[in-house]
């Protein structure tokens, strides 16, 4: 579903899905990290 609308998008709009996409991934593995840390 995702891919298929990215895509269409334009170069730019691409560019920042994708930045998007990089932020929301490196704030995932921080609260996973957090979460490791936290349990010890």
């Amino acid at each position: 579903g995702g891919w298929m609308r990215a895509s269409k998008l334009k170069a730019s709009e691409l560019k920042a899905f994708r930045e998007l996409e990089r932020q929301e991934m490196m704030q995932a593995i921080n609260g996973y990290w957090w979460f490791c840390a936290s349990k010890k």
